[in-house]
């Protein structure tokens, strides 16, 4: 099935069919590190070899250890008498042991610990009997609200918090759940989408750490509050945006059907602007968030979601990205760096870009972002572009 996302045509079927691929890779790479433990598992669940521990285990990143082992990452996927008689358990920096397909247990902060058994929705340990803290799921989806920042950004980023994330989690899960109804009822095709593709979303809070999606955690949306009062409309455009990078990374698996280049290739060798810091990849990648995060706002001005304050943040969000967009445009029309496959994704891009430019051009042409970060900041935008 063909889904629009402005004018740009996803084939659903190839999403699903490259995330069969991603789980081989795992299950081949888990084959290979440990064929008995292999052995426990049901080889033809899917959902088993996407979850997205493993693919933080397997991604071959020397950088960091992995504090997550790999009997741990499957315990909650293995059948009752096929689990280990023990094994070892670590928590993180706020005591938060993951138990994927289980849930959680809060034990001290940065320390071990030894799991015997689970029965009746508490844990068997060395140190006693502990309750399970159970999953939370965003609602009418199978996505989880995470309780842990995961490795890949305590580790590999070693990211500062303002509170725990799981403080955060709590805090916001009215309001991502109004945020998924939202998108079933504007853009439910999308939201189809990331149910597909997305297993799990963490919600942080920091002052040192972007919002991200990385291939390296598979199916994994991070969305940092940044030590602000977040509302809906924040939540659709960075879910819109990080999730869009866990469709991207499955829809152009096969990077090179898309890029004549290698996917690390700095995109300045081709731009010659300094302080180009990004890959052709993720400038790629950009032109897919842009549509996604626009698709969705224009689809809540469309269906009059936003109150007025929240439509002028919406107008102002929209034309921050049309400018970046614009820009990311004219450096990736390059024949250096896209195929002809490439050049087929980027013209669907541009035809969105113009649909969005000519719908709201009356509204955009004399707003002013000269005091703009680098991502959006309403105060800054309402400050020279004051609500009439």
């Amino acid at each position: 099935m063909m889904i629009h996302v402005l004018d740009f045509l996803i084939d659903e079927n190839l999403v699903v069919q490259n995330q069969q691929e991603l789980s081989d890779m795992i299950r081949l790479a888990f084959y290979k590190e440990n064929p008995s433990l292999f052995q426990k598992l049901i080889y033809d669940d899917d959902n088993i070899f996407l979850e997205p521990t493993l693919f933080h285990y397997f991604s071959g990143n020397k950088n960091y250890k992995n504090k997550v082992s790999l009997e741990l990452a499957v315990y909650g996927y293995i059948s009752g008498e096929s689990k280990p008689e023990q094994i070892i358990i670590e928590s993180d920096k706020f005591g938060m042991v993951n138990l994927p397909n289980i849930g959680y247990l809060k034990i001290e902060p940065n320390s071990q610990g030894i799991l015997y058994k689970i029965k009746d929705k508490e844990a068997i340990t060395k140190s006693g009997t502990m309750p399970i803290i159970p999953n939370i799921y965003v609602e009418s989806t199978k996505i989880r609200l995470c309780l842990h920042p995961t490795d890949l950004i305590t580790q590999r980023f070693e990211t500062t918090f303002v509170e725990t994330v799981q403080d955060t989690a709590i805090k916001y899960q009215r309001i991502i759940d109004n945020t998924a109804s939202i998108f079933q009822n504007v853009t439910p095709d999308f939201l189809r989408l990331l149910k597909t593709t997305c297993r799990e979303l963490v919600v942080f809070n920091s002052e040192t750490q972007y919002s991200m999606a990385a291939l390296s955690y598979y199916g994994v949306g991070f969305i940092n509050v940044a030590n602000e009062t977040r509302k809906k409309l924040f939540f659709v455009d960075d879910i819109a945006h990080q999730c869009g990078h866990v469709i991207y990374h499955a829809l152009t698996l096969k990077v090179e059907n898309f890029l004549k280049v290698h996917k690390e290739s700095p995109l300045k060798e081709f731009t010659y602007i300094d302080g180009e810091s990004r890959t052709v990849y993720g400038a790629f990648h950009g032109l897919f968030t842009y549509t996604t995060i626009l698709h969705s706002l224009d689809k809540c001005l469309d269906n009059s979601i936003f109150h007025e304050n929240e439509k002028h943040e919406a107008i102002g969000r929209l034309g921050f990205y049309m400018d970046k967009f614009q820009k990311d445009l004219e450096h990736m029309n390059d024949k250096r760096i896209l195929t002809n496959q490439g050049f087929e994704f980027y013209e669907m891009f541009l035809s969105g870009y113009k649909k969005i430019k000519k719908k709201y051009r009356s509204l955009l042409f004399s707003l002013d972002y000269k005091n703009q970060p680098y991502l959006f900041n309403y105060k800054l935008f309402q400050a020279i572009n004051p609500l009439k």
